[in-house]
């Protein structure tokens, strides 16, 4: 296995997600939780900078853009969510929580499993909130899922790491292109999400 492009596709990929604390960050500043404001976007430039240097590590160490093998997919995929869970915690750390049980939350969110260590609601603002229920949305359709739609040199070189990510069966793609397929189910995902929303509003929520 070649741990030089692991390292760097691991850094694109942690990267990549790094704007998502920003998110967190603008609903937090919109209803004056200035402390959390600041801690998400401190958080983000630390993910920013630590995806930064696995990606020059890996391009020093002499790492290509080439077609991944099988066991880097899936060292890929291990690394990036192990990685990824331990950062997204540092904002429920830093909220009162305990190393434990933020990564406990973290690792909750990105894989979608719904569990909660949270027992006094009132303790937490709003961003934190928005921030667990984003980490649950991405974690819903699979954040390397949603790198393959978004970065291209993953969509052609990266074939194993979107099927080592994706739920379900996996004999054959749903359209001639892995880029296609991967658009397409967050496509089908974002508008679920659309139209959820739109029944939360008309219900009054």
């Amino acid at each position: 296995m070649r741990i030089a492009i692991v390292v760097l596709v691991t850094g694109t990929l942690v990267r990549m997600f790094s704007p998502a604390l920003l998110a967190p960050a603008l609903v937090a500043a919109i209803y004056g939780e200035r402390r959390d404001a600041l801690v998400f976007a401190a958080v983000f430039v630390l993910i920013a900078l630590v995806g930064t240097v696995m990606l020059r590590a890996g391009r020093s160490a002499g790492a290509s853009e080439e077609r991944l093998r099988r066991v880097e997919g899936l060292a890929i995929v291990a690394a990036t969510w192990l990685l990824l869970a331990h950062l997204s915690a540092i904002p429920y750390a830093l909220a009162g929580l305990g190393p434990i049980d933020a990564l406990f939350e973290s690792m909750s969110g990105l894989t979608a499993t719904g569990a909660t260590v949270f027992t006094n609601y009132e303790a937490f603002g709003r961003g934190m909130f928005f921030w667990r229920a984003l980490t649950h949305w991405l974690g819903g359709i699979g954040v390397i899922a949603l790198f393959v739609a978004v970065l291209p040199r993953l969509a052609i070189a990266g074939r194993d790491l979107f099927f080592a990510e994706a739920p379900g069966p996996t004999d054959e793609k749903l359209t001639p292109q892995l880029r296609s397929t991967a658009l397409a189910l967050w496509r089908l995902y974002a508008v679920v999400t659309a139209a959820q929303v739109i029944a939360l509003l008309l219900a009054g929520m």
